[in-house]
Formats: structure tokens, sequence, C-alpha cells
């Protein structure tokens, strides 16, 4: 009808233009806002002769909110102006060069519905005669979004409205692509009742039908629609072909009969017959389910009266077979139903079901409903699914089973009582199916009468997890839907929901709700009870407060003038909570409050309870609020604010901290913080001034603006580091950071500058009694960016310096330099190493950044342990039984307590590149042993799997061995798992008798002594060979004794306390045995690092002493003199391979 408004524009009086030339004038202004509306602009370009009998338009252009949708360009009308005049539209050609529709428009408001009565079929009775002879486009273009891929046409249209008669011809062809053509050639006249319908449509295989309702393979289809006749005896032929083959065929017929009366218009009817083999075009795995032929038959009489009867509904398939009648009153109730669908393989193979997503299968279906009025008001419902299955559930088993009263007369009513039944029911959604289980019932009454609504009652459902009964009443159906009712919840168990909340959940719940609500004015009233017994959600902080019975009570109403909180309570053993008040679109106010009884539920370190009162007012528009709070550890908050019509919100702030030890127990004393807040339209001025123990202090005042770039706040004060203890723990940290800190522009660390200072800090690392002492640091934040500059002392001696930059922003790279200068550190009686070198930490700290470093172990003594001649074992694990929580939180911060180790992202490790070189040698001593090792180790590969290279090797060494002083003829130490050293020396004695090997071996803080001899001897008798050089048949009393007290020593039952040695200073200092088994003594002292002396003495006086000088890592030389006139020299190569 568009084009009809702009041909009667067109025909306007002259007066309305002033001139015809191509311009915006009056005539194109009147025919935008004429043709434009709601939702619609229309703009027209280039209109000229619009006066004449000729009129042209270059372009027109219609939109709506969503932009342009509709392009018309070389519009052309041929027509009679004089016709108008005379209340004809006589057209001779209204053409377009191009129509280019992008889209479908924005729908418009839908219609008016029809109203109920039947009325007989006619064309629209228009004020003027419409004569288009010939109405065309060269170019049709529909976009994408409107048949999934574009299309391009031409379109030829004959269309003529005259007098009660109507004829019109269309002619539509594709112009690219597969070829397309779709011709109508229909017409009705009101005074005869002639009908003519002849359609004809056919496209080529892959065409736009084939591809939009997705045929398989995209055949060529042929539809048409023929008839011609009196509608009131009218038969139209309709005929379905694809590939060439037919798959549909048959029959509607239009007639009438004859109404018993001769004032009453005769009844229509319609009769359809329509069957083929429609399974080729569904895809193959539907078949089955439309086998060969489907069929459609069926006949419905339309009253004049407005009734209607169907008469003979059949629809078959394969394994569909739908049949019914049914009898509908004019005033919509029915009289009369009986309908039965059954569907079930023949087989009983599961039927796969012809519809969209996933594939869904159906065993078998049955259904059944009758009524008949002329028999009662009766009516019944039955029916059956079985083995239901689709992507999200499977059904085993579904019955329902309905029945009712219909009463057609004055007051008309209906009622049903209904019934559900689920069995085995098994969803693929886990937690979904623990919630509902396998089973469940739903029954339930309903009534309708036509003046009081709907009623719904008796309604209960049953299922594994819940258990739900109610009432409801339902009316204004027509429009204005108001419910109200009651409803009662029980689960008694509702752990069966924690896979929906995705935690575990304990307890019980049953809620009581009673109430109404209006869904056109949203207005409610309601009253809800909630009792909920040992709930629980996972989080001790919460299920703390809910132990034994909990308690909800809400009462509430909203109508046309308030909001009224009548009460809302919540009572648990942890919690009691208050709100009421009233509000309306100006006026009202709010008063709530709450206590905790025990704070310690929540967060630890407070005992004692904590309560909450507050109030907030609204006057004329304005709210102030109110909210005042006490909590242990003499703690108070109160918060004021205002909030205008304007938007413009103000707040104060205080709080006092009465006890901060409670929080941080090494900072005792009070607290006290006061902000001021007001908001602007540059962001939030900010006030804050605070004070606490040990000289803290804030101190803030400028705009915050979260969300723009108007941000200009700084903020400085004074903040005691023992306040990061409890995140530190075991560690601890003394001293206290100044800040002075500025935040300029966007909120974002490039805003940010300032600096934070320390000096003369401590930082204490119980864990390997050490601590850093004199720590002197400044942080320098600039441009997202902190530059990093520390020194600070260290317990063991030597310090330590860092002077770098870490990128505040993700993934934190970092350019880290760090110093240590001979920096001394003692683990026990096991180390004592002195160290110095150079570190770089480099890259991203969050991971894949490099550690890397030169070191150099400047002097380095190692004490092994003799745990493996002890006899005490080790301390079994002990486990706490009713701990108390602060000999926990104690064990804790000491470090006592291993908790789980958290799995390590192996993703992006940090790389390593750390040498480590010995200056001096390294001296082991310990159980009998004395050498000197040097060497150097390097750290590659990452701190998920590190790779070490190089070892310490001996330089020379002997181990005293029970008296006994042997030379050692291998040595080694290395690196080995987390990075533990492992050591492993050999000497070798032999004997006239056997080869004997004393094998020292093991981790350094826990090595073991081995004893091998070849041949193979006794533990006794290896001894004695050891210690003696002879079989135990052939030793003396004294060496008995010795060999007793040897015995000893192995078993741990040995002397402990310091060697004679070390009391005198010596490296050495043992008693010998000659081959005779008279007793000596040898001494031995390093005089410098790589020169060796050692002086012997034994029973007859004969004395001697040698010097080893270590030229090289590898060329030693050695000399003795002696009292009975041997002596030697000697040079020594050596090299390990």
């Amino acid at each position: 009808m568009r084009w009809f408004a702009l041909i009667m524009l067109l025909a306007a009086p002259t007066n309305l233009v002033a001139q015809e030339e191509d311009d915006k004038g009056m005539l194109t202004r009147f025919l935008e806002s004429s043709l434009s509306g709601a939702g619609r602009v229309v703009e027209v370009d280039g209109l000229r002769g619009a006066i004449s009998s000729e009129a042209t338009i270059e372009e027109i252009r219609i939109s709506d909110d969503e932009g342009l949708w509709l392009t018309v360009s070389g519009i052309k009308l041929n027509w009679s102006r004089l016709a108008v005049l005379k209340g004809n539209i006589n057209v001779n050609e209204l053409s377009a060069e191009r129509i280019s529709i992008v889209r479908a428009p924005k729908s418009e408001p839908t219609p008016e519905a029809p109203t109920a009565e039947a009325k007989p079929f006619s064309l629209p009775e228009l004020p003027v005669s419409v004569n288009i002879q010939k109405l065309s486009s060269d170019r049709i273009e529909l976009g994408e979004t409107l048949l999934g891929q574009e299309l391009a046409m031409s379109l030829e249209t004959k269309l003529v409205l005259l007098e009660g008669n109507g004829d019109v011809v269309l002619k539509a062809t594709r112009l690219e692509g597969p070829e397309g053509k779709f011709h109508l050639d229909a017409a009705f006249s009101n005074e005869t009742r002639q009908l003519r319908i002849n359609l004809d449509a056919r496209e080529d295989a892959n065409g736009i039908v084939a591809n939009l309702t997705r045929l398989p393979g995209a055949p060529a289809i042929d539809l048409s629609v023929k008839g011609d006749g009196p509608i009131d005896s009218f038969t139209a032929d309709l005929k379905l072909a694809s590939a060439g083959q037919e798959r549909l065929a048959g029959q509607v017929v239009l007639s009438t009969e004859a109404a018993l009366t001769p004032d009453t218009a005769p009844t229509r009817v319609i009769k359809a017959d329509i069957s083929g083999d429609m399974a080729p075009l569904f895809a193959p795995e539907y078949r089955d389910f439309f086998g060969d032929k489907i069929g459609l038959e069926t006949q419905a009489h339309i009253f004049a009266d407005g009734r209607t009867i169907l008469d003979g509904l059949s629809l078959t398939s394969a394994v569909l077979d739908l049949q019914g009648n049914a009898a509908i009153a004019a005033d919509g109730l029915p009289d009369s139903f009986d309908v039965t669908l059954n569907m079930a393989d023949p087989d009983g193979d599961p039927i796969l079901l012809p519809v969209s997503g996933a594939q869904t299968f159906l065993k078998s279906a049955d259904l059944e409903a009758d009524f008949d009025a002329s028999e009662g008001e009766r009516w019944t419902l039955s029916g059956t699914v079985e083995g239901f299955q689709s992507e999200s559930v499977d059904l085993g088993w579904l019955t329902i089973a309905g029945q009712g009263l219909i009463h057609a007369q004055d007051p008309r009513h209906v009622s049903a009582s209904v019934t559900l039944d689920t069995r085995g029911v098994v969803l693929s959604d886990a937690a979904l199916a623990q919630a509902v289980g396998e089973s469940g019932t739903l029954s339930t009454d309903l009534f309708w009468h036509e003046n009081e609504g709907l009623q719904l009652t008796e309604f209960d459902f049953q299922a594994a997890g819940i258990q739900a009964e109610g009432n409801a009443n339902f009316s204004g159906l027509g429009g204005d839907l108001a419910v109200s009712g009651a409803a009662r919840v029980l689960s008694s168990d509702i752990s069966r929901f924690s896979g929906l909340a995705g935690r575990d959940l304990g307890g019980e719940i049953l809620a009581h709700v009673d109430g109404s609500f209006a869904a056109l004015t949203g207005a409610f009233d309601v009253d809800l009870q909630t009792t909920g017994r040992d709930l629980s959600i996972d989080d001790p902080r919460f299920d703390n407060l809910v132990t034994g019975e909990t308690k909800l009570t809400l009462s509430a109403a909203r109508d046309f003038e308030k909001l009224d909180l009548r009460n809302f309570e919540l009572d648990t053993e942890g919690l009691d909570a208050t709100a009421s008040g009233t509000l309306d679109s100006s006026n009202g106010q709010m008063q709530l409050s709450a206590t905790l009884h025990e704070t310690s539920d929540i967060m630890d370190g407070l005992s004692g309870p904590t309560s909450v009162k507050g109030s907030a007012k609204l006057t004329n528009g304005d709210w102030t609020l109110d909210l005042d709070t006490t909590a242990p550890g003499n703690i108070t908050a109160a918060v004021d604010a205002t909030v205008p019509k304007n938007a413009m919100i103000s707040a104060s702030f205080d709080m006092t901290v009465g006890n901060v030890e409670i929080f941080l127990p090494a900072l005792p004393g009070s607290a006290e913080i006061h902000a001021d807040v007001a908001q602007t339209g540059a962001g939030w001025n900010v006030d804050l001034d605070g004070s606490g123990p040990f000289e803290t202090s804030v101190k803030g005042d400028g705009v915050l603006d979260p969300s723009g770039t108007n941000n200009a706040f700084s903020v400085s004060g004074n903040l005691p580091l023992a306040a990061a203890n409890p995140i530190l723990a075991p560690n601890s940290v003394q001293g206290q950071a100044t800040y002075d800190l500025n935040l300029n522009g966007a909120p974002s660390l490039e805003s940010l500058s300032g600096t934070v200072r320390t000096n003369g800090a401590r930082f204490s690392l119980p864990a390997i009694r050490a601590a850093l002492s004199d720590i002197n640091s400044t942080i320098t934040l600039n441009n997202g960016t902190a530059g990093i500059a520390v020194t600070t002392n260290f317990s063991g001696g030597g310090d330590i310096a860092a002077d770098g930059t870490v990128n505040l922003s993700p993934p934190y790279s970092a350019n880290l330099p760090i110093r240590l200068n001979n920096l001394g550190y003692r683990e026990g009686q096991l180390l004592d190493v002195v160290v110095d070198g150079a570190m770089l930490f480099s890259g991203p700290l969050t991971g894949g950044g490099t550690i890397s470093g030169d070191l150099s172990l400047e002097k380095t003594d190692i004490q092994i342990s003799s745990a493996a001649l002890a006899g005490v074992g080790a301390v079994p694990e002990i486990s706490h039984v009713a701990e108390p929580s602060r000999a926990l939180r104690t064990r804790q911060r000491a470090g006592l307590i291993k908790e789980a180790e958290k799995e390590s992202s192996s993703s992006n490790p940090f790389g390593l590149d750390i040498n480590i070189q010995t200056a001096r040698h390294i001296a082991v001593r310990g159980m009998g042993l004395n050498a000197d090792f040097d060497g150097g180790v390097r750290l590659s590969g990452n701190t998920n799997e590190v790779v070490t290279q190089g070892e310490l090797d001996l330089i020379r060494g002997r181990m005293d061995f029970l008296t006994k002083t042997f030379e050692i003829e291998e040595g080694t130490v290395r690196l080995a798992g987390e990075l533990e050293p492992w050591m492993r020396v050999v000497a070798i004695s032999e004997q006239p008798d056997a080869t004997i090997r004393i094998i020292l071996e093991g981790y350094l803080d826990d090595p073991k002594i081995l004893l091998e001899s070849d041949p193979e001897l006794p533990e006794d008798e290896v001894l004695s060979q050891l210690l003696f050089g002879r079989d135990l048949s052939s030793i003396s009393g004294l060496q008995a004794a010795q060999l007793a007290a040897a015995l000893a020593t192995l078993s741990g039952n040995g002397p402990r306390g310091p060697r004679l040695g070390e009391k005198a200073g010596l490296d050495e200092l043992s008693l010998t045995f000659d081959e005779e088994g008279s007793p000596g003594l040898r001494a031995g002292k390093h005089i410098s690092e790589n020169l060796y002396t050692e002086f012997e003495v034994n029973s007859k006086g004969e004395s001697g002493i040698s010097l080893n000088l270590d030229v090289t890592n590898n060329l030693t030389v050695k000399g003795s003199v002696a009292t009975n006139n041997n002596s030697a020299i000697g040079l020594f190569f050596q090299r390990d391979y």
C-alpha cells in the first residue's frame, strides 16, 4: 500500500508545489513526511514531473532504527491524472530499475486479532479503483540476512482491483545462480464468486528453497497449485516434485452446504486429501519415520454461527497414526472430541524423530482423549511415552492421566485432574541428575470459571531431592495477569544440589510462601517463612553461623503507593538480623540491625560479639544513611552519607581500633582513621587521615576518578613493617617504611609515582637461622616501573646490595642485579662458608625469566655428621589431639607444620645459569675424615628441572678409623637430588691376608661407613686385619681391648665429645700401631693453603717429619726426614678421568 500512498500524493493539487525543479521542494518534503512514520524514515531524491502524466524519482531510501534497509532507484510512473479525480487509479507503468532490500525491517506492532466469528471471503472494497497494468523492476536485490545468501531477480506484475474484482499476475525470474522462476496468475470476482489460481514455481538444483529448507542434496524443486471455478465449489490440485520425482500430490476442495433456514449463511466446507512419498525431502536417517507414504485427510465444517466441526482427521506415516474428530462451539468450548495417537516402529526399534538439533529417539507413544457433551460433562485423557532419548535426557517411562468436567452452560466452567509420572530418568548433566533423581511425580487439579479465572489446587510434585505442594489462582488471563496462592517446598537433604551449586552442601530446608503478584503493574504481597537445619556450604565461616536451626522470615508488599517491608528477620545459632521500613517515590525510612554472637566464628583472633545498626531515610527524594558498628578489640566504626536527588553523594567515615595487637601482635596500641568523601563532576574528592601504633600515619587528599582520567590524589605516611608479619610468618620484619605516592591521570600503575623508603630495618629468617639487618631501601615508582635500590648486612657477615628495576605490569619483567660481598653463612656444625659474587634476576618474574650469576666460595669448612654412628633413633611423628588454636598458630608461624605443597606450574619456570667456583680449598672434616677438595659446579636448566655440571675432587686426605690412619685414594663431592651435597670417599688398606676398603658415602648431613674386604671376611675378622694386620687368634690382650672398643664405636656406643687434636689446634692427632703392635703417635697441621706437615713418633723413640707441597691441582711434591736416616723426596702427578 506504500505505492498507493505515493500515487495519491503525486496527485496532490498543484498549489502544493511552487516549482518542478529537481530539489528538496515543498512536495518532496511533503512526500517524505507523509511516507515516514514511527521508526521509519523515508528520503526522496530527484522528483520530477510530479504534476505531469509521467513522473520520475531518482531514488527512495527507507530506514528504521537500525539503519537503511530499502533502496529503490530509477522509479518511473506513467498514469492518468484525470482518472484520479474520478476516484480511479489507472497506471500504465510503475517500474524501478533497481530495488535493494538489505535486510528485513524492524517489525511493526501486531494488528488487532481477528474476531472469533467466521466471515465469508471477499476482496476489500477500496474507496478508489486500482488498475496497474505494469508494476516491474529490472533488478531486485535481497541481502544475505534475508535468505541466507544473496539473491538477484527481476519482477513483473499486473494488479487490478476494480469494483470488487481482482486480477493479479506475477512473474519473478532469478538473474544469477541456479535458474529459478515463480509464476502466479490469480483472479477473483465478488459478483460471480469465481476464483482462479495458477501457481507454478520451479527451481534448479542448489536453489534458494532447497537450501533454506535444507533438503538433502539440494535437489531441483517443482511446485504447482492449480484451480478454477466458483469458490463455493472450488478444487485446487497440488503437486510437489523434487529431482523430477513426484513427492506429494492431492486436492484441497472448498464447498458450501445450504443452511437449514433461508436467512442463515451457508456452511463452508474444507476437504483435504494429500499424500505421497516425502522421505527423500528429509535426511536419509528419517526414512524409517516417514516410510514410502505419508497422508493427510480431513474435512472441516465452518458454520455461520462460529461453530467448527472437524471430521475424519487422519495423519499417517510408517510409524505415526493420528486419528480424530472434534466439535468446537462458537464460544470456544468443545462440544466433543475423540483423538487417538499411536507411534511405534513395527519391528519395535527406537524411532528417530524428525526434529532439529541433536538426534532424538522414541520407542513408543500412545495418547487418547475423549469427550462428548451429549453423553455427559466428563472428559478423559490417558497416554504413555516409552524410551525417549535425547542428547540431554533419557526417559524410560512417562504416563499421563487426566479427567474432569466441561460445563458449557452459564456460568461456564472446566475442571481437570492431571497426573504425570516418570520413571528411569537419566540426565547427561550429572549435577542435575543428582538433584532430581531417576523418577518423579506431578499431580494437580485445575478449575476454570468464566467469571473467576483459573484455579490451580492440590498441586503436588515429588522428586528425589525435593517435595513441593501448593495452590494458585490466575485472574486477568486476557492481559492483566494476576497470580495469588501458597506453596510449601521441602528438601530434606540439600546435599543432592551440591553439583549444581559447585560446592558441598548439607542440611534440610523447609519453606512456606503465601502471596500475590500482578504481572502488568509489578505489585506484590508476599509472606515467606524458611527453616533450615544443620545447614552447610563447605565454608567454615558460614557453617559456624548456621549450625542447628536457622529461621528466615520475610513479609513485604508493593502497591501503587509504596513499598512496605513489614518484617525481615534472620535467626541462627550465630547471627541475628532484622530490617523493616516503608518507601515511596519521595519519602520513607528503613532500619536494619544485625548481631554476630561470636566474631571468631568468621575471623580468627576476635572473640566476642559484633553488632551493626543503621538507618536509611528518604526525604523529598534525598537519601541520608547512618551506620554504626561495634566489634571486639574496642573496634567502632561509623558511616554517615547523603545521596541527594542530583546523585552527588557525600559521606564521612570514622573508625577506631582500640587493640591493634589482636590483628598484629607486634603492634600494640590503638588506631584511628577518618575520611570525608564528596562526589563531583570530576570524580570523588577524598580527604583521609589516620594514625596508629609506633608512629603509624596516613594522610591523603585529592580527586579519585575510578572510571576516568581526572585522578589527582596524593597519599603519604609511615607504616610499621611488622604489619606484614602475619603474611611472612615464620619470617618476620621490623622497622618503619615511609611512603609518598601520587596518582595523576587514569587509574593505572603508569599514572602512579612516588617513593617508598626503609632505614635500618631488619628481616629474620629462622628457617635458615639468618637475618638481614640495617636494611636501607628506596623504591621509586615512575611510569609503571619500580626502581629498587637496597643495601643490607647479613647476620653471618658481609653485605648484600641490589640496584635494578621491575615493571609493575604483567609479566613483571625485571632487571635486578644483586651483589654478595663476603657473605658468611653457618649451617649448624655442618657448614661454614663465605660466598662472594654477583647474581642477576632478568625477565618476567611470573615465570620464564632467568637467574644467572657467578659465585666464589672464599672459605668453606664442612664438618660431616656422626649420625651414622649414633645410637639414638629419630623422634617419631607426633599427632596433636585437640590442639588449642593458639598452639596451632604458634607451630604454623614457627614453620613446624608442613602444608600440602601446591602444584607448581611447569609452563613458566625460571632459567638457570649459575657458576659456582672454589677460590680456596674446601676442608671436609669429621668422622675421622681429614681431606681437602676443590673444583666447581654449574647450575643450568630451569627451576623445575635443575641440571648440575661439575663436582669437587679430592686434593689430598687421610681417614682416621679406629685409631689408625689411612690415605684416601678416591674422593668426590657433588650435588644430587634436590641440590643436596653427596660424597664418596674411599681409603684402601693392604693387609697380608686381605685388601680392605673403608668407604664413607652418602649425603653430607648423614653419611654411612661401609667396610668391604677381598676376600670377604666376618666383621670382627675385618677389624682385626685392619687394626693389627693379623687374625683374631694372634692379637694381644691390649689389642683385644682395642678391638672391643672399635666394635663399641661402630655400634654407636663409643665415646662422644671433641677430640684432643681439636683442643690442641691440630688438624690431626692420632694413636698408631706398627706391625708388631707397638703404639705410636701422629700429629698433622696445615701450615698454609697448599703446604701440609706431619710428625710421627713410636714407642722406641724413633721419629720423623714429612711435608706435602701442592704445586698445582695435579702436581704434588712430597718429602720426609726420619731419625733412622730414612729420608725421601718425590714428585706425584695425578689426574681423575
